[in-house]
This record gives C-alpha cells, structure tokens and sequence, in this order.
C-alpha cells in the first residue's frame, strides 16, 4: 500500500485493504476524494418489501380516480407489468432492484409526485377538457388532490428513500496533500446528503481553481462504508470519475465474500 493510503483515516483504509484498492501517489495528476458513507433506516423500511405489491395496486386504484393524469392507460400499464413481475421482493434493498426498477415503477411514481406543478407536466388543453372547457385558478389546485397520496406511495416504495447513505466524511488529497473538506455532525438530520449527487456537487466545489490552466478541473471519488467491521457478507463501494462538467461515470461496485476475502462481483451504473 502506497504511503497516501496509509495516512488515510483508519476507517477507510481499512476497507480499501479489503478490496485490494491500490492508487500510485506520483500518478495522480487532478483531485482524489475518499468518502466514507453511513446508514440511515427510515421508518416502515424493514416491510417495505412486503407491502410492495400492496402499494403499487393501492396507486392504481387513486390512478383510476384521478381525471387530471395523462397517458393514465400506459402508467398503470406499466404499474400491473411490475405487479406481475415481482417475484424479487427479498432483494428489494440491493442495487440490481433498483436498477432493474428505476425505470419502470419508480420513475412512474416519482413523476407523479411532481403533480403539484401541473402546468409543467400535462398538455394546458387535455385539462381545460378534463375540466369541462375551462380552466380556472381553482380548477388548477384540484388537479392536486392526490399528490399527497403519490408522494406517500413514492416514499415507501423506492429503496433509495427507505434505506439511505448519507456521507459521512470527505477527504481530499491533490499535490501530496491530503486534508478533510466535510463533516455530517447530524448523520439523520442530513440523511438526504447522500451518494453520488451530493459527492459530484461537493467535490466539485472545492476543486475549482485548483488547476487554473484547466477550465474544469476533472476529479474522482471513492466512498466506502463508515462502520465497516470485516465481518460484513458484501461491500457497496461509490465510484465517480468527472472530467468535464456533467460528463463522468459513476456507479456503484459490489464486493461479495469468499470464505475470508472479498471479490468483486458486480458493477452498476448509476
């Protein structure tokens, strides 16, 4: 292990050691970012999975009601497929579910939260229709009668809402320094600090201007569980690489146990 990685805080070399992570001091060029993460339980996540189908039919029946919903027919559509294919309810909290997912029931229920908006999310002539050939101010709050009910779906059938990795701790290493640039003192009260979004945002924060001659200083990033022990069955491990902007790959890296080492297992973009 490179003299960086042994003045890592313990915690994280700890796991970096685990996965045979290696990273040559002299060869880094742009800003290095170690993170470590922690987990935060929301309430109802330990049934989440057994109330799935549940959920889902129950948002199919407020669908039925509510005129104000364009392409009703494909949502629900989409919402019976899922039903139907839901035989994976065990894995509900691992990232072949969510991605298996993402596109399909989630971003169904996650478009329908953002109902409250309605002039953003449906054709201005469907609804005058829907309301009878006018539309006025008060025809426009009552397409938001259900949203309060999509968004207390949406929250107990997403995984990511249920069982969050909010970041814990951010250090950041560029020309031979290594210095902490972030701290979660209330790991619940800022849970939504959490995975790639807040990393890409933060990280990118503070490495502008740290290579003048560059108009975007590229970065990377490596976060790893804050209370890992060595006795854990797997290790989720978030990777994110930028080189311009918006422009990266990041994902999410599956370490599985074998007997008494880990190995790589799987690889999710995210």
């Amino acid at each position: 292990m490179g003299d960086l990685l042994i003045n890592l805080p313990t915690n994280i070399k700890k796991v970096l050691e685990n996965i045979n992570f290696n990273i040559v001091d002299s060869e880094l060029k742009s800003p290095f970012y170690f993170a470590t993460y922690s987990e935060v339980k929301m309430r109802g996540w330990d049934t989440a999975h057994l109330n799935l189908k549940a959920n889902l039919e129950n948002l199919i029946q407020i669908l039925n009601k509510d005129k104000s919903i364009l392409n009703k027919e494909k949502k629900i559509q989409i919402l019976n497929s899922e039903i139907a294919k839901l035989t994976n309810i065990e894995e509900f909290y691992t990232e072949h579910f969510y991605n298996e997912h993402k596109i399909k029931y989630i971003r169904v229920v996650k478009k329908l939260t953002k109902v409250k908006q309605p002039l953003n999310h449906f054709n201005f002539s469907e609804l005058v229709k829907a309301n009878g050939g006018s539309l006025k101010n008060n025809d426009i709050k009552k397409t938001n009668a259900y949203v309060k009910e999509y968004i207390r779906i949406y929250r107990r059938v997403n995984p990511k809402y249920l069982l969050r990795h909010p970041i814990s701790e951010l250090y950041q290493y560029f020309n031979g320094e290594l210095k902490k640039v972030y701290e979660n003192n209330n790991i619940r009260k800022y849970s939504l600090d959490k995975g790639h979004n807040f990393l890409r945002r933060k990280c990118l924060m503070e490495s502008k201007g740290l290579m003048p001659n560059l108009r975007f200083t590229p970065f990377s990033y490596i976060s790893v569980p804050e209370h890992f022990t060595g006795n854990e069955s797997e290790i989720r491990i978030f990777l994110g690489n930028y080189f311009g902007g918006l422009a990266g790959n990041v994902g999410v890296k599956i370490y599985k146990r074998t007997g008494s080492k880990f190995e790589h297992e799987a690889y999710f973009d995210q």
